[in-house]
C-alpha cells in the first residue's frame, strides 16, 4: 500500500503543478471527483477506481450499475475516474502515459489517447486534459468521441476574451472559458498558484507564498489582495457569493515535485473571509497529524475540514460558516487521503482503502461506498 500512495502523490503533484481546476457553476449534471472516485448526482452515480477495476454504483441504493477490469498493457498503475455524462476517463502511468475512456452507462471502451501527464478533469460535456507533448498545453476533448474541441499552451500570452461565459475554469496561469480556450485573465506575473476557487461574483487564487487575491465575475476587477507575513502556503480555498474559506499552512516551507509538504504533520490555519472585502469573519488554529492538499469545502452554510489522523485513520469537521462553531466531528477508521467533495445532497471523502465516505452534510450522518470484491 505505501508503493500505491507513493504513485498517487506524484501523479498528483503533477496534476497540480500544472493546473489545479476549479468549476464553475455547479451545474445539476456536473460531476464532480478526486482520485479515486467521481460523482455524478443527477444520475445518481458514483464512480469508483480500486487500483484493478472501475465501476458504477447507485448512491442512493449503494449497488452495482456496472464493473469492469481495467486494460492492462503493461504493470501500470490508474488514477481518476472523471465523468462527464457519456464518458468516464482515467489515467494509466508510469513510464508511458495515457487515458482511457468508457461509456458511463455500460463500461465499454471507447477511446484511449497519449497525454503527457495526469492533469485532467471534467467539464460538462468536456474533458480537459494535458497537450500529449507539453505539460503546459491544455485542451478540451468531447466526452464522446474523443475528439479535440480547443487547444493552447498555458503560457503563451493571449488577449482576453470578449463578454461573460457561462462555464469557466481557472487554472494555474489563468482564467478561462471552458467552451472555447480563450483566455479571459492572466494571473499575476511570478505567483505561483496552487489553489483556486469560484462561486457567482468571485474568483479567488493563492499561492505557495502566502499571496491571496480576489477579483470581481465576471469582468475580473481585483477586488482585493493580502498577504501573509510568514509567506505561508495557501492550501486550499472555497467560496461562496459572500464568503471565502481559507486554509493558510506554516509548515510547507520545502516544496518539491512530488507534493513533500503534503501527507505529513504540521499546523494550520483555518479562516473565513469575506469575499467583497478579505476582512477575516472567524479563524481556527489546527494541528494536524497529516495535512491534505485542499482539505476544504463550503456548502449549505457548513465549513467542512478533513485531516489525516493516524495510518489508520482520518478526521472530518464541520464548522458553522458564520461563527465558526463545530457543529460536528467524525473520527473515520480507514486513512484519508483527499479533501471533500461536496455535490447533491453529500459530501464525499476518498479513503486509501480504495472506499469513499459519504457524508450528510448537515447532521455528519455517514456511510462508506466502495466496488464489491471480485
Amino acid at each position: 500500500m505505501r508503493g500505491t500512495m507513493t504513485f498517487r502523490k506524484r501523479a498528483g503533484i503533477l496534476f497540480s503543478a500544472l493546473c489545479t481546476f476549479l468549476l464553475a457553476a455547479h451545474a445539476k449534471a456536473q460531476c464532480f471527483s478526486r482520485d479515486d472516485f467521481a460523482v455524478c448526482p443527477a444520475k445518481d452515480t458514483i464512480y469508483l477506481l480500486d487500483g484493478k477495476s472501475l465501476g458504477a454504483l447507485s448512491v442512493l441504493e449503494k449497488k452495482i450499475k456496472w464493473k469492469i477490469k481495467l486494460p492492462r498493457e503493461r504493470d501500470e498503475s490508474f488514477l481518476g475516474p472523471v465523468a462527464t455524462d457519456d464518458a468516464v476517463v482515467v489515467y494509466a502511468g508510469f513510464p508511458d502515459t495515457r487515458i482511457y475512456a468508457f461509456d458511463s452507462a455500460t463500461g465499454h471502451p471507447i477511446w484511449h489517447l497519449e497525454t503527457s501527464s495526469r492533469d485532467l478533469e471534467a467539464f460538462g460535456f468536456y474533458i480537459l486534459v494535458n497537450d500529449p507533448k507539453f505539460w503546459d498545453g491544455l485542451m478540451a476533448l468531447d466526452g464522446k468521441t474523443g475528439e479535440r474541441i480547443w487547444h493552447h499552451p498555458a503560457k503563451i500570452p493571449r488577449p482576453a476574451a470578449p463578454a461573460a461565459p457561462e462555464r469557466v475554469v481557472l487554472t494555474k496561469f489563468h482564467a478561462i472559458d471552458a467552451d472555447t480556450g480563450q483566455v479571459l485573465q492572466d494571473w499575476p506575473k511570478g505567483w505561483d498558484v496552487f489553489p483556486t476557487a469560484l462561486a457567482i461574483g468571485i474568483r479567488a487564487i493563492g499561492t505557495r507564498g502566502g499571496q491571496l487575491a480576489a477579483y470581481s465575475g465576471p469582468g475580473y476587477q481585483m477586488k482585493w489582495t493580502q498577504r501573509d507575513s510568514g509567506n505561508r502556503l495557501v492550501a486550499g480555498l472555497e467560496a461562496d457569493e459572500t464568503n471565502l474559506l481559507v486554509v493558510w499552512y506554516d509548515a510547507a516551507t520545502d516544496y518539491d515535485l512530488y507534493h513533500a509538504e503534503f501527507y505529513r504533520p504540521g499546523h494550520v490555519t483555518l479562516q473565513m473571509l469575506a469575499a467583497g472585502s478579505g476582512a477575516i469573519r472567524w479563524s481556527k488554529e489546527i494541528d494536524c497529524n497529516s495535512v491534505l492538499p485542499s482539505p476544504v469545502a463550503l456548502v449549505e452554510g457548513q465549513a467542512i475540514f478533513v485531516r489525516g489522523e493516524s495510518l489508520n485513520s482520518g478526521v472530518v469537521e464541520a464548522f458553522d460558516a458564520k461563527r465558526g462553531r463545530q457543529n460536528w466531528i467524525i473520527h473515520t477508521d480507514r486513512r484519508v487521503r483527499d479533501g471533500p467533495v461536496c455535490a447533491g445532497e453529500h459530501c464525499y471523502v476518498g479513503a486509501i482503502s480504495y472506499e469513499v465516505l459519504m457524508i450528510d452534510p448537515q447532521s455528519g450522518a455517514k456511510s462508506w461506498l466502495s466496488l464489491p470484491k471480485d
